[in-house]
């Protein structure tokens, strides 16, 4: 389901970056880079990293002024968080975005889900940023070990997105 406009998605982005709060004045805007032979457009805030095929509207690092400090170097992180486990029958993602809209979850709230002996937790608002920015819920979800990001595909687009989560 496609339910978000590529303005819609655009504004979420701006304001996702907008919010990033780290000392690298590059992670308040884009780069583009090759990641294993796909150029993306990519952007973090170092908890939710976005690599999408079809570019958004976005400040670009290089119109600015960063201090001298480069963009930091994406294909590093992926290889550690490429595809795993399919666990996309595990996070109800439609569910999140309902619960959050009628205020029964709170963006800052950790949800937990168990998979054979690991449990992992991830915060719902990384959920929410991700469905957002790629602008639907028909993504496919990857685990791959504990403590590594979940990877969130949407196949149709092929943009893609890293989110953090916390195992036990």
């Amino acid at each position: 389901m496609r339910d978000r406009t590529v303005y819609q998605r655009t504004r979420s982005a701006i304001k996702f970056l907008a919010n990033v709060k780290h000392a690298n004045q590059c992670l308040h805007y884009c780069d583009y880079q090759t990641i294993s032979g796909t150029e993306y457009q990519v952007f973090t805030n170092t908890y939710v990293l976005f690599m999408l095929v079809d570019k958004l509207e976005l400040p670009y690092y290089l119109d600015y002024q960063c201090g001298g400090l480069k963009y930091p170097n994406i294909e590093r992180i992926y290889k550690h968080a490429s595809l795993g486990t399919d666990i996309t029958g595990l996070i109800d993602i439609n569910d999140v975005i309902y619960q959050m809209k009628n205020k029964t979850i709170h963006p800052a709230d950790l949800l937990k889900f168990h998979l054979d002996f690991v449990e992992f937790r991830i915060k719902a608002k990384y959920i929410k940023d991700v469905v957002d920015i790629l602008g639907t819920i028909d993504l496919r979800v990857y685990y791959t070990k504990p403590n590594a990001p979940l990877l969130f595909v949407d196949a149709i687009s092929g943009n893609q997105a890293l989110a953090m989560c916390l195992s036990i």
